[in-house]
């Protein structure tokens, strides 16, 4: 009951507008930490309690007693932090000292804040961090991830630019590692069915492969006559900038290729496809789609070549797509500027990408530079293909040599065995 009490004081004054802009940032991960440590003794002791022993009978008494207004402003305390909205009554209630409460009235900790705070919990590593402690932050970063994923990947990704020692290579991986395994035991029947192709659409991958190509936008500008040219040229090189783009990376190298074409395919070629669903809003327009797949191939990290992530992105945009398929489920009617490209049948990004580059500046394209940089996302593909197919011809090649060795001596071996 202390440290409950405690928390509950600490982050009343945090979020009161005198000192948020300067306390919360520094002591969200204190507060959330204390409201865990209540939360795991007050588990503990009604565990103690359910078991029927006597000696529980004070400790549970201490955790769980009290004014239930008092409890109830703790647990309004511990969604806020959490950014849950909450749930007041038009005039503050008076606590039992006569004081009104109406620090309830704050607004929710903001995502970059909760993200940082999560870090904070997790930067001990195992040492310093207990298992259940990892497990409770863990499965809100992946709440958080599915919502709004721009503020865990500056969190852990754009902030270890800046620190001393770190990596933020090695950073986008970690995440992206974290982001492709299961989130929980109960979401295991959603992922297999989604891996098998099945149903699903509002489950984890669904939702997360959403966020990872929303981390695409605002990362490929393009400019002038050679646009996409100008545009890889004059791309930023601040490492927030990049942070999207190669954790986008790091997912697509941990995820395996049919849920890339169920989940991601669509919603990166979206714009490109028209909406065959007459309930769905929208989709989104076509530039937008051409310059995520334009930001996702300039991008390409230096490793994605040889860890074969660069061939897997080529093959996924030369997969074929049912238009009908494109019917997100999220999309806004604001979001997009024209209903897509024409197309009959089963289509492909590439085969997008050059119908798009082919109908220059009508009124589907709208501009020009649209056009340029679908035609500069087209040579990327097939170069991309062109590669993959040569180090794909070399493996085989090194391997029917290699087999013909052993066999070679395998032979010998059988017709005149080895000299002694």
């Amino acid at each position: 009951d202390e440290l409950r009490r405690t928390s509950e004081a600490v982050g009343k004054a945090v979020l009161s507008d005198r000192f948020r802009p300067m306390l919360l940032p520094r002591h969200a991960a204190d507060v959330l930490a204390a409201t865990f440590q209540a939360e795991r003794f007050e588990a503990a002791a009604k565990a103690i309690k359910s078991r029927g022993e006597k000696a529980s009978n004070g400790a549970s008494a201490a955790i769980s007693g009290g004014p239930r207004s008092a409890v109830g402003n703790y647990r309004e305390i511990v969604n806020l932090f959490l950014g849950e909205i909450a749930r007041t009554p038009q005039s503050p209630s008076p606590s039992p000292s006569g004081q009104t409460c109406s620090y309830l009235d704050a607004k929710p900790v903001n995502p970059h804040t909760r993200a940082r705070a999560y870090r904070t919990l997790l930067a001990g590593g195992t040492s310093n961090s207990p298992p259940w402690l990892r497990r409770r932050v863990g499965s809100l970063l992946t709440s958080l991830a599915v919502v709004d994923l721009r503020p865990v990947v500056d969190a852990f990704v754009g902030d270890a630019s800046s620190a001393p020692g770190s990596d933020a290579t090695a950073a986008a991986v970690r995440l992206g590692r974290v982001l492709c395994a299961p989130p929980s035991p109960s979401d295991r029947t959603a992922e297999s069915s989604d891996a098998d192709g099945g149903g699903g659409k509002g489950g984890y991958y669904a939702e997360l492969f959403r966020e990872v190509a929303s981390l695409l936008d605002g990362t490929w500008s393009a400019a002038g006559s050679d646009g996409a040219a100008a545009g890889a040229a004059e791309a930023r090189t601040d490492a927030r900038f990049d942070a999207g783009p190669a954790t986008a990376w790091a997912v697509l190298s941990n995820a395996p290729l049919p849920l890339l074409r169920r989940h991601f395919l669509p919603h990166l070629i979206r714009g490109m496809v028209p909406n065959a669903e007459a309930a769905a809003s929208p989709a989104r327009c076509v530039r937008r789609s051409v310059r995520r797949i334009c930001a996702l191939l300039s991008r390409a990290p230096a490793a994605a070549g040889e860890d074969g992530t660069a061939a897997k992105v080529c093959d996924l945009l030369l997969s074929p797509l049912d238009p009908s398929a494109v019917s997100p489920p999220h999309a806004d009617a604001s979001e997009s500027d024209a209903g897509g490209v024409s197309c009959a049948g089963v289509v492909s990004a590439l085969g997008q990408l050059i119908r798009i580059s082919a109908a220059g500046g009508d009124n589907v394209v709208r501009c020009s530079s649209c056009a340029e940089d679908a035609v500069w996302a087209a040579r990327m593909i097939v170069r991309a293909a062109m590669t993959a197919r040569a180090i794909r011809g070399a493996d085989e090649s090194r391997g029917e040599r290699a087999s013909q060795r052993n066999g070679g001596v395998s032979g010998e071996d059988a017709k005149g065995g080895s000299p002694r």
